[in-house]
């Protein structure tokens, strides 16, 4: 029998429905979308089952908190949503996205935060009786703020895990192949954008909330090219390439007072660094000695924003480095502030109840509330009035006094946000709404976008999976219409400039 293809083979033998595919693809098909069904059902059911569970506990916590030390309260009240967090994402079927997805990293991201909040409160205890706002009951309102972070989540993730937002993680870097145009490309635009705005100062508000789309571009542009090359991985290609490429974005990170984008600048070489360091030990030491440098870097911001935010001296990040590194020789205790300091920022237990607190003697502050996000994309130019949006500074000057917002920022933790702008039924409904919007964006990136645009996408929604227990919710959702419409345009302009490099070789 001579050879021939399938599709002739199956339309000789009837084996096709009209024009459709084959029936053997048909089934195959038929076969994944039940797989995929029957894993979204599952994690459905885990997330029903855990959140009971995890209620089951903090209920049982909440009954006997007068009878056990405080601490107690607190150590097991972070502990056991660190525990449930974890236990969720081991009970859901990721296949091979269980690390890098946004929804399994917003769940390793809960409980990691709830295990730093632990250790904080085991070393260094708790600080209730500092709190800056008045509270009747602060461990009850701990224990509400707790529960809304929980059950936000976990609604979140289900409604983004009902949507098939799982289907698809930058894992899927490993199967594509770029052209090295388009990597330098979206370096050269990345890094053009985020340098200029953060050097030369401009003010643009609307830029300003989709930056990270440009870092985050450029960031990827940086580890395709260090990482995704096949020519070996060497720790010259992987760590002093890195190194190299992201210079001006760690130059400009530095001055802006800020650990997030410190921290984000310096991540393709700490990528680098994992990846050709061999052996558990050799991990090890490269851990703690992250670790040492976040605790330094905790420390030079706070100098930083002492001197240049609140003294406006105007020192360079060069002469703060100098003057954070005396500190440091002069006070042999500043290591141990510098780990509390660590610790205590991931610590929103306290932090959690702050909103709670303001509630139950304010009543709910609306300017906190999601609803007018769509503010953010009016220019100011039309709308001369358009109010500022400053929720960081707001919420400083409830926590700490009107005028305090001039000085700092204090974050009040997602959902705790959403329950003080919006109450209960506004954390459940947004919390749903945020999840399905992540899930449809990627469908519609995939649908009119480029790969690349895909991969950004992706990179950008795992970006806010890290930083969403901070985030306000009127720049979450702004934010996320703002990555979705990003990511399409960036793609479309990388193609463009692509075609046309190709036309001028020819």
């Amino acid at each position: 029998m001579t050879g021939r293809p399938l599709r002739e083979v199956q339309l000789t033998l009837g084996l096709t429905r009209g024009n459709k595919r084959p029936v053997g693809e048909d089934v195959a098909a038929s076969a994944k979308s039940h797989n995929l069904s029957r894993r979204q059902g599952g994690a459905i059911v885990a997330i029903f089952q855990v959140g009971l569970l995890y209620s089951a506990g903090a209920v049982l916590a909440l009954v006997f908190r007068e009878e056990v030390v405080l601490d107690i309260f607190l150590l097991f009240l972070s502990l056991w949503g660190a525990l449930c967090f974890f236990m969720l994402w081991r009970r859901i079927d990721w296949g091979n996205y269980r690390f890098l997805s946004f929804g399994a990293l917003f769940l390793l991201t809960s409980a990691c935060f709830r295990v730093s909040s632990f250790l904080d409160v085991l070393f260094f205890g708790n600080r209730i009786e500092r709190w800056p706002i008045y509270a009747d009951e602060p461990l009850l309102f701990i224990a509400y703020g707790e529960f809304t972070f929980v059950a936000g989540a976990l609604i979140l993730v289900g409604t983004w895990l009902a949507l098939r937002g799982h289907e698809h993680s930058i894992v899927i870097i490993k199967s594509w192949r770029y052209d090295r145009s388009i990597l330098i490309i979206g370096y050269a635009i990345g890094v053009s954008v985020v340098f200029s705005i953060r050097i030369l100062e401009f003010d643009l508000a609307f830029l300003g909330s989709i930056l990270y789309v440009f870092f985050i571009m450029a960031m990827l542009s940086i580890l395709l090219i260090s990482l995704g090359s096949s020519q070996g991985r060497t720790w010259r290609r992987c760590v002093l390439l890195p190194l190299l490429l992201s210079f001006p974005l760690i130059y400009g990170a530095l001055g802006t007072g800020m650990k997030e984008n410190i921290i984000f600048s310096v991540l393709p070489v700490a990528i680098g660094v994992f990846v050709v360091a061999k052996g558990a030990w050799t991990r090890t030491f490269v851990g703690l000695l992250m670790a040492a440098v976040f605790a330094f870097m905790t420390v030079f911001v706070s100098i930083q924003r002492d001197i240049n935010w609140i003294e406006g001296q105007g020192r360079s990040a060069v002469q703060v480095f100098d003057i954070t590194v005396d500190a440091f020789r002069l006070d042999n205790n500043l290591w141990a502030t510098a780990v509390e300091n660590s610790l205590s920022r991931k610590n929103l237990l306290e932090v959690n109840g702050w909103s709670f607190a303001i509630v139950e003697h304010r009543g709910h502050v609306k300017e906190f509330s999601p609803d007018h996000a769509y503010q953010i994309f009016i220019p100011r130019v039309l709308w001369v009035e358009k109010p500022q949006f400053r929720p960081g500074s707001d919420f400083s000057d409830l926590v700490y006094g009107r005028g305090m917002g001039d000085y700092t920022a204090t974050a009040a933790g997602f959902f705790s946000a959403l329950y003080l702008g919006a109450g209960l039924w506004g954390v459940l409904i947004y919390s749903m709404m945020l999840g399905a919007l992540y899930a449809v964006s990627l469908s519609v990136v995939i649908r009119f976008g480029s790969s690349f645009a895909q991969l950004l996408l992706l990179s950008g929604a795992a970006y806010k999976a890290l930083r969403l227990d901070e985030g306000w919710p009127v720049y979450e959702f702004a934010g996320s219409i703002s990555l979705l419409l990003m990511v399409i345009l960036l793609g479309k302009l990388i193609s463009f400039f692509q075609k046309s490099t190709r036309r001028v070789r020819v």
